[in-house]
């Protein structure tokens, strides 16, 4: 070592060098320009996560207080006496109420139904606006007949009794003032139509009306009869 130079002790050279002792929040507590936009970032993120958390309570405690329900309703208009097909209904999510508890709650109560009343769109559907759709059960027959009067206000599923002044057991004391009697007591609707080949068609533009009923054979037959000889009338029960 060359004489007169002295060797000064090395000091620890901290420039660039991160102090490994230092603790992790450090890294926001410095007063740096680095840690100042941590510290920003941070605070806007904290911000966001509050937000999110206000409105997930204020919507759940919204839902604890009004609460919700899930009823059928008509996606399109449904005309009276029409047959609700897949489709026509859908679920919606209305606010929880007594009213809308005593709606329809699953879209197959309603599916294959017939309307009992028009339906406008959107509107929920309750037990009384549909009605079972008519089956044929066993030992029974469909029948399709004119009938004088207008059966237009009736829908599958509706029930009718049909009256004639021909057919009937008892003898008519004065033929020009005949008695009526019942054919039927009981018909089930099954559809109406128009019997536009009719000779009446002519005056109005409009055929006898005709109704295709759910009757009992021997029923059926005794009604055949009395079409053949005299007019039959379908009284609504």
């Amino acid at each position: 070592m060359p004489v007169g130079l002295a060797h000064a002790p090395s000091l620890p050279d901290h420039g660039g060098m991160k102090n490994v002792n230092a603790p992790p929040w450090s890294l926001l507590t410095a007063p740096t320009l680095g840690a100042r936009r941590r510290r920003a970032k941070l605070a806007r993120i904290a911000t966001v996560v509050c937000i999110c958390m206000a409105a997930f309570g204020f919507l759940h405690a919204l839902d604890a207080i009004t609460g919700t329900d899930t009823v059928v309703t008509a996606v399109s208009s449904i005309a009276r006496g029409a047959t609700i097909r897949q489709g026509d209904v859908a679920l919606t999510r209305v606010p929880a109420s007594s009213i809308a508890n005593r709606a329809l709650h699953a879209a197959s109560e309603a599916e294959g139904a017939i309307a009992q009343s028009h339906i406008e769109t959107g509107q929920p559907l309750y037990a009384a606006d549909v009605g079972n759709a008519p089956s044929v059960a066993s030992g029974h027959t469909v029948l399709d007949i004119t009938v004088a009067n207008s059966v237009d206000t009736l829908i599958p599923g509706d029930t009718v009794s049909l009256m004639s002044s021909a057919g009937c057991d008892q003898a008519q004391p004065n033929p020009a003032e005949p008695v009526a009697c019942t054919l039927a007591e009981h018909a089930i609707v099954m559809g109406t139509g128009s019997n536009d080949d009719d000779e009446h068609s002519g005056q109005g533009g409009h055929g006898r009306r005709t109704l295709s009923l759910i009757l009992e054979p021997t029923v059926a037959m005794r009604v055949m009869m009395a079409a053949e000889t005299g007019v039959i009338v379908a009284v609504y029960r």
